[in-house]
């Protein structure tokens, strides 16, 4: 009489887990195998993220000093004709230069004095400026001064 296991054959090491391909052994390994190719590729994609983000910044940094200069040259040459035409209005050229200067100085006394009702973005009453909103470094934070009576 055969019995019902004749086709079945003993593995030769009773004890070892399934090599099979589709056994739990395989599809353990697998899955570990998939979790690390996903998170390999979760971390280039941060990575290409914060390249861009970069990027990005540089970019806008470079366009802005751009313009700034752009305007430093055109504020220039606009303060150069004012002064040889005041000069020449004034009768001397020194005259006018010197007009022009007090008037540029008088004008940055201005800003620097309404510095927080002009951009109160740009510059905060706690000298922070808007691209450090202050997250970065908490421990340097000031505790409030009290009057003390000795």
């Amino acid at each position: 009489m055969e019995s019902p296991k004749q086709g079945y054959k003993q593995p030769e090491d009773a004890g070892a887990p399934d090599p099979t391909p589709n056994g739990p052994l395989t599809q353990g390994r697998q899955f570990f195998d998939d979790v690390r190719e996903w998170v390999e590729l979760r971390v280039e994609l941060f990575q290409l993220d914060v390249e861009e983000r970069i990027q990005d910044a540089i970019n806008r940094m470079a366009q802005a000093a751009l313009v700034v200069v752009l305007m430093a040259l055109a504020l220039l040459f606009m303060a150069m004709a004012a002064a040889f035409a005041l000069g020449a209005w004034m009768g001397s050229t020194a005259l006018g230069f010197l007009v022009v200067a007090v008037v540029g100085l008088l004008a940055a006394i201005g800003v620097k004095s309404s510095r927080p009702k002009v951009a109160p973005r740009l510059f905060r009453e706690d000298g922070q400026s808007n691209g450090n909103r202050g997250n970065a470094n908490q421990s340097e934070k000031k505790l409030p001064e009290h009057d003390h009576v000795e």
